[in-house]
């Protein structure tokens, strides 16, 4: 296979078979990952050798694969400015996630705990890709990509004991509100689609009846309520059972509150 072939381009029309078995052992590959988490986050947490060779396989896979992705997008494709920017959740997940490792940064943690855990998975359910039949690099991108930011998310919550509190919540609806608007004003200027301000991933004919701005609001008001959902059912009531005992004193963010 020439490599020239595996970053083509020219999209094929190619659609991923949701629900097919495929999909179905990639799921369970994404929650197996979790589950490995999940485990050994006591050993993890101990074990400094390992602390870093997780950390380490994160970074090093992020890297790998936003170097490629960009020079895909910029190289192959016509439209890179409309494809490659940071500026879908989930791919701000990845950045986040970055910094977090790099820096230990609580608010990086933060934001990858309330982006990876549902734009690792509700894009899994329902995979949006470019339209590229296999063999090809973006095949391997978009699995890739929304598996490392749910098990960052993971790893933060259940290996370091990221908790949340009540109190952090203003900064984190500003964060992320402030994120949406930047990606809305991107949209307009170079005519993409991030965030999926400008088109929805599914329903789309029923989607483009609406006004824009009641669109714009409801997209909103999803984002919101997703981020709404992960703090109320899996970081205030699931997850805290399992974090080390002294992390749920701990408030992350009330810092930068």
């Amino acid at each position: 296979m020439k490599m020239a072939y595996f970053f083509r381009g020219h999209e094929d029309g190619y659609r991923f078979p949701s629900f097919s078995l495929i999909h179905v052992l990639l799921v369970l590959l994404l929650l197996a990952g979790a589950y490995v988490l999940f485990k050994y986050r006591d050993e993890i947490r101990a074990n400094r050798r390992w602390e870093k060779g997780v950390k380490l396989s994160f970074m090093t896979l992020i890297v790998l694969d936003q170097v490629l992705y960009i020079g895909f997008c910029f190289f192959s494709r016509p439209d890179g400015l409309q494809q490659a920017l940071p500026l879908y959740t989930c791919r701000a997940a990845l950045y986040t996630g970055f910094l977090a490792l790099l820096t230990d940064h609580k608010v990086f943690k933060a934001l990858t705990v309330y982006w990876g855990l549902f734009g690792g998975i509700l894009p899994l359910v329902y995979p949006d890709m470019m339209a590229y039949s296999w063999p090809h690099f973006t095949n391997i991108h978009y699995f890739l990509l929304h598996f490392l930011v749910f098990w960052m998310a993971n790893y933060f919550l259940l290996v370091e004991g990221y908790d949340s509190s009540r109190s952090n919540s203003r900064l984190l609806y500003s964060l992320v509100n402030a994120f949406l608007l930047l990606a809305l004003g991107v949209n307009l200027y170079v005519k993409g689609n991030y965030a999926y301000l400008m088109e929805a991933p599914l329903l789309k004919t029923f989607f483009l009846e609406w006004p824009k701005l009641l669109y714009w609001l409801f997209t909103f008001s999803v984002y919101n309520a997703l981020v709404w959902c992960v703090q109320q059912m899996c970081v205030k009531i699931l997850i805290p059972q399992f974090l080390p005992e002294e992390s749920s004193k701990a408030d992350p963010l009330k810092q930068y509150h």
